[in-house]
């Protein structure tokens, strides 16, 4: 059973481990036969089968966990790059959650503190939060209708986490932002994407929207899709 202090974190954590699942089937980072039908909130949904790829999920997502609960996470990306080591990046996936309590919000970026946490979360309306993150999920099951062919075969996957402050994380993990506002946790070794110098995403990137939610007294969150511009060519 949740603890109430821990039910909006719990939920957010379970829904971005099943969008970064769902986004790999869609996009056919994997091929499909890897990919094993699930239900979440009341739809299929599809989540890998290969025991090694589940849990680097599980432990990224995991990782997560501590940024969140002190209110410092400010958005996960899940970038995919073509093949090859230098491989430029062709997209990516980003989550923007932003808690939204009545009061006690913390001084870090606004965002509320644990114990307004623990008072709006006894009051969630559970299925009211499900019913919103099922329909970012729907939205997301149909997002080939907006975007290019699917990328080549042998693309790359990782995932970067950018906070609000270091909160505890591991020092290695953490890489300090040129504007020093925050910094960004890397999954692993790898590409990071070229930041434009207001941190506000790639230089010349085309927004794809996917979906906003808003769950009163509890979170509101921004999905979308970054892509280069078409009239630019990648950086190498």
């Amino acid at each position: 059973m949740h603890e109430d202090g821990d039910l909006v974190s719990d939920l957010c954590l379970e829904f971005l481990q099943a969008f970064i699942h769902q986004a790999l089937y869609q996009r056919e980072i994997y091929s499909p036969s890897l990919f094993e039908r699930r239900r979440l909130y009341g739809i299929a949904v599809r989540r890998a089968r290969h025991p090694e790829l589940v849990q680097y999920i599980q432990e990224i997502v995991a990782s997560l966990e501590t940024p969140l609960r002190q209110n410092i996470l400010a958005k996960v990306a899940l970038v995919i790059s073509a093949p090859g080591n230098e491989g430029h990046a062709l997209e990516r996936f980003i989550i923007e959650p932003r808690l939204l309590l009545p009061s006690s919000t913390s001084a870090t970026a606004g965002r509320p503190s644990t114990s307004a946490l623990q008072t709006s979360s006894s009051n969630l309306d559970i299925l009211e939060f499900e019913a919103q993150l099922r329909a970012i999920l729907l939205k997301l099951q149909y997002i080939d209708a907006v975007l290019p062919p699917k990328p080549p075969i042998g693309s790359t996957f990782q995932i970067l986490v950018y906070t609000a402050g270091r909160g505890g994380m591991a020092v290695d993990a953490w890489i300090e932002e040129q504007q020093g506002k925050g910094g960004s946790l890397l999954s692993e070794q790898g590409l990071e994407m070229k930041e434009s110098e207001n941190g506000n995403g790639n230089v010349g990137a085309e927004i794809v929207p996917i979906k906003s939610c808003k769950i009163d007294g509890a979170l509101q969150m921004q999905v979308y899709v970054e892509r280069p511009s078409p009239t630019l060519k990648p950086t190498e």
